[in-house]
């Protein structure tokens, strides 16, 4: 362990002779921003959490941010780094942890070391850069026929577990249950008992399975609250038919991107947003034409239309005949 108690602390254990697909466990604690440069993990995945503060991380096609209790998951053969190449001052949590492949060898000895003032020897960072070649595993090579062993699980258990990690979020919250157990891994590495392999994989396992349930908890929930931010749009629409937003206006209400939310939108009702706005308005205008004797020109307007006549207009395309047409169907006339 190095110490610097006005600016730095931090605890690595890499040797891998306790719990063997345990490649890293690291712990820093600094006040100031350290380097993170390109680096990649041919075989393992890579879990950082944070416990206090904030980091950013940068894939070569995303940018990730990531607060206190999140994790970010980098996975196998991907290049990886801090943003702008450094982590903010934080105190966070890696753990590497290897998984079976299916094709190479898939070492991560021998690379430089990543993590800013820490010696190749005791870092399994493997630096890159940008115009050197790597190597993404395809997610059906990970689960070899024969991976008989790792974290001593029977193949369908890790079969599932792989699944799952590969399925996991790049970010996702683990709350602060997590820091528990990243510490009490810590105190079985460094104390090194006679129980300290079985103490160790199950304490790695039972971590892998809590992140697993953290991100799916987490996914219902996120679900849950987007469906919920639909719902409140589409009784916002129907509690106003004269209203004409615009989509980023909607994603804004519902706290959404706008992509997202015009994606999602479209799966909840099964029309683009601008689409239901304009069924909404004929559902109103028909409502209107058959149970009021107000005139086509004010209903026209109420519905927030220029004119009569663009509302007869989209009213014929919609409904397959002119306001007037639908009202005299229904024993009533234009007043």
């Amino acid at each position: 362990m190095k110490t610097n108690r006005t600016q730095r602390t931090r605890w690595t254990y890499d040797e891998q002779d306790i719990v063997p697909e345990l490649v890293t466990l690291g712990y820093e604690d600094t006040s100031q921003a350290i380097g993170l440069e390109e680096h990649l993990h041919m075989q393992s995945f890579e879990f950082v959490y944070i416990e206090r503060g904030r980091a950013a991380w940068e894939t070569q096609r995303e940018t990730f941010e990531t607060k206190a209790g999140d994790v970010f998951v980098a996975q196998p053969g991907e290049v990886h780094k801090g943003r702008f190449n450094i982590i903010e001052p934080c105190r966070l949590w890696w753990l590497i942890v290897q998984v079976p492949v299916a094709e190479g060898d898939g070492s991560d000895s021998g690379h430089a070391a990543a993590w800013d003032g820490v010696s190749a020897g005791h870092s399994h960072h493997a630096q890159t850069s940008s115009n050197q070649p790597y190597v993404i595993y395809p997610r059906r090579g990970l689960i070899p026929e024969q991976s008989a062993g790792w974290l001593q699980l029977q193949p369908e258990e890790q079969r599932w577990m792989l699944e799952k990690l590969w399925l996991l979020p790049r970010v996702h919250y683990a709350g602060p249950e997590a820091a528990r157990s990243f510490h009490r891994l810590q105190q079985v590495l460094s104390h090194a008992g006679p129980m300290a392999p079985l103490e160790g994989r199950l304490i790695l396992t039972d971590l892998l399975l809590f992140m697993i349930r953290q991100a799916a908890a987490a996914e219902d929930a996120r679900q849950r609250l987007a469906k919920e931010s639909l719902a409140r749009i589409v009784q916002l629409l129907h509690s106003q038919p004269d209203w004409q937003p615009t989509v980023p206006e909607l994603a804004k209400e519902a706290g959404m991107g706008t992509t997202h939310f015009y994606r999602s939108f479209q799966a909840y009702t099964g029309l683009t947003p601008k689409g239901y706005i304009e069924h909404r308005r004929m559902e109103e205008a028909c409502r209107l034409l058959e149970q009021s004797d107000r005139s086509i020109m004010d209903i026209s307007l109420d519905l927030g239309f220029a004119t009569s006549q663009h509302f007869a207009t989209v009213f014929r395309r919609k409904m397959g005949r002119t306001p007037t047409e639908w009202r005299r169907e229904r024993g009533r006339s234009e007043v």
